[in-house]
């Protein structure tokens, strides 16, 4: 288990070096000037020199990238946002636990709509309950999330004033953005569910537990779900790292300046630090995720297990 967990980090790194050199490249590649989009529209000449030389923006691309990965390695040093002029690392910092709970709850939300009604449609098989859940599934499975969020925004924040328009402060700004994402979200859930158990309700060890006597309820949460739950495992910790780089409309309507929003205004004016080191930061933390589920999945399945002992 600690070979493979070595093996896993030490690749990690790897590709994390093969996506900083590509996106520097493609930033390298962009056409626009930085300081044209950053300084102001009266800016002289000689600001723009001075901009560029201050950001090493007028030395050669190699040079540049072998300087930024250094300094990464050796001081872990991202940089300073060409709009701040703040270290971007701390502004990461700063601004990621707006993320971060967003995509929990995203997560867990979407898990709670979901594999209940999954479950229920697998036991309901091909019945009226069954092809309601699945109309319903397909139904929110098609509604744009940011089409959910706008209509959700405008009856119960603009119509009724139960929640916030805008910004985070407390529970409460995240009501609406959260259902937003998990309404929609439950959609795959539902389905992912009601797949898994239909395969697992067929096989010899829930036939035996039948036989035996065992209440249903218990073959279908005992000894059904539990088994079941490895794709849906899977499928949870993939929307979690998805979700911490893809709330970047929920962030934008709801006016949430998390990393989403933040790399989002860096794209607009060029502002390189910030955009590598949102990259770098969301593509470690997907890494790290995509890791904790492996290394899940071998304490829930024992197969896995023996496999990584060996």
């Amino acid at each position: 288990m600690y070979k493979f967990i070595l093996n896993r980090l030490i690749m990690t790194f790897f590709i994390l070096v093969a996506i900083t050199f590509i996106v520097f490249a493609l930033l390298y590649l962009t056409p626009g000037e930085p300081s044209h989009l950053i300084l102001p529209i009266t800016a002289t000449e000689a600001e723009h020199v001075f901009f560029n030389e201050m950001h090493g923006l007028d030395r050669p691309f190699l040079v540049r990238y072998v300087d930024y990965v250094v300094g990464i390695v050796t001081r872990f040093d991202f940089g300073l946002s060409f709009r701040t002029n703040m270290p971007v690392i701390d502004e990461l910092v700063r601004i990621f636990p707006i993320t971060f709970n967003l995509a929990w709850m995203g997560v867990l939300f979407t898990m709670i709509l979901g594999i209940p009604l999954g479950i229920i449609a697998a036991v309901k098989h091909s019945t009226l309950v069954d092809r309601s859940v699945n109309t319903w599934a397909i139904f929110i499975g098609t509604v744009p999330g940011f089409f959910l969020a706008i209509v959700l925004l405008l009856i119960f924040s603009v119509r009724f004033d139960w929640f916030p328009v805008f910004g985070v402060g407390s529970w409460r700004h995240y009501v609406l953005p959260v259902a937003s994402m998990a309404i929609p979200g439950s959609a795959g859930f539902i389905r992912l569910t009601r797949a898994v158990m239909l395969d697992t309700v067929h096989m010899e060890y829930i036939k035996t537990a039948r036989a035996k006597g065992s209440h249903e309820q218990v073959v279908i949460w005992k000894h059904a779900f539990r088994n079941a739950m490895l794709p849906v495992v899977n499928g949870a910790g993939l929307m979690f790292a998805a979700l911490l780089g893809g709330t970047i409309i929920t962030e934008q309507i709801f006016a949430m300046h998390g990393i989403g929003m933040y790399a989002l205004q860096a794209l607009r004016l060029n502002d390189y630090p910030a955009i590598m080191a949102a990259t770098i930061f969301l593509s470690f933390i997907f890494s790290m995720v995509i890791l904790a589920i492996d290394v899940l999945y071998a304490f829930l399945d024992p197969r896995i297990k023996a496999k990584f002992s060996s």
